[in-house]
């Protein structure tokens, strides 16, 4: 719930539109202080325009933003990996009962086969459960992390309380979240 809270106020589709603006983004979070490479650790590093890749003059190592992270080898673009992630935390802050986000349903989006979204849909599970060293959630999640009133304690059932009324809240009010919970997919591509 807390990483929904953090998604862009204007939606990720709308917050990382194009391919470059996800490289960027990915390049900010994963290298701060400039690329390095991910063999040595060596800052000393070109940028090869045409193959638009890295190579590291210590080593000589090739390598792209997405080398040796969750998004290595991947056939799906970056917009793909960032808008299913925001489709998966969102589905994630509601309850349920209503409406939840199938693997079909990333299959449809993505055009692609249900053994390939459900691999996609995994590996970004598996990255986000990794709570504050998660690539993914540090890409798409672009708002501070919402800390609770004094007297709530993190993570319990006082803290889960407040943050599904901050989510209600955000959106408008309780029919607002139910009718975006019960939006069938084809509404939400």
């Amino acid at each position: 719930m807390q990483l929904y809270l953090q998604l862009p106020a204007v939606g990720v589709r709308e917050a990382f539109p194009n391919e470059d603006v996800c490289r960027e983004r990915l390049i900010d979070v994963r290298w701060p202080a400039g690329p390095e490479c991910p063999m040595c650790r060596s800052d000393d590093v070109g940028f090869l325009e045409t193959r638009r890749s890295y190579h590291c003059r210590a080593c000589l190592t090739q390598f792209t933003v997405g080398s040796h992270t969750i998004f290595h080898r991947s056939r799906f673009s970056l917009v793909s990996w960032f808008t299913t992630a925001g489709d998966i935390i969102a589905d994630a802050a509601f309850d349920a009962d209503v409406y939840r986000l199938t693997v079909s349903d990333i299959q449809s989006r993505l055009a692609t086969s249900h053994p390939a979204a459900n691999r996609m849909a995994e590996i970004i599970r598996r990255d986000l459960m990794t709570a504050d060293d998660s690539l993914m959630a540090r890409c798409i999640c672009t708002n501070e992390r919402p800390a609770p009133p004094d007297g709530i304690e993190e993570s319990g059932r006082s803290h889960y309380t407040w943050l599904n009324g901050q989510i209600i809240a955000h959106h408008g009010g309780a029919e607002a979240v139910h009718s975006i919970r019960s939006r069938p997919s084809s509404e939400t591509a």
